[in-house]
């Protein structure tokens, strides 16, 4: 029996599917991208999908995002949100904290670290959060580059490029 590729796709918020916190309006044609980005990985295997976003920085903000975005955002993806990977950056952070880099406080690991980092330094119970592949989906990342670490691999997916391959 073949077993199938697991993936998390884990997305931005700001820029990415909403506009801004403040002014929540959908960006329909990103989120219709990545949905469709997340149907074709859907076929290679089971799709989790996750949060990374700097608009949800706490416990606070994450609450307001399940409360106020999660839900209508899974329709439109036709995915549900992996409790697992729908985490705070102040989560993210403690996660590499304890399993990685003890020597920094959870304050100051964005201060060292950004997004794509955080994903590569998660080790130990942390690790097995995440399947092998990994997907980041933002506003403000390189399009197409793809880390290679430890088994794992993790690619870099700019929606704006995404959404442009779309259109044409």
């Amino acid at each position: 029996m073949v077993r199938m590729n697991e993936f998390a796709l884990l997305l931005d918020l700001e820029g990415t599917v909403i506009e801004s916190w403040g002014r929540p309006g959908w960006l329909g044609g990103q989120i219709e991208a990545i949905g469709n980005l997340a149907r074709s990985r859907a076929a290679e295997g089971p799709v989790k999908l996750g949060l990374m976003s700097w608009a949800v920085l706490d416990d606070s903000e994450l609450g307001e995002f399940r409360s106020r975005l999660a839900g209508p955002l899974e329709q439109r993806l036709g995915f549900r949100f992996d409790p697992r990977l729908t985490r705070s950056m102040n989560q993210w952070a403690e996660l590499v904290h304890r399993d990685s880099w003890p020597l920094f406080a959870p304050a100051t690991v964005f201060q060292v670290f950004d997004k794509p980092s955080i994903l590569f330094w998660l080790r130990g119970a942390a690790r097995s959060l995440l399947p092998d592949s990994v997907i980041l989906v933002d506003d403000d990342l390189p399009h197409g580059d793809t880390i290679h670490c430890q088994g794992r691999v993790i690619q870099l997916i700019n929606v704006h490029e995404l959404t442009a391959q779309e259109a044409s």
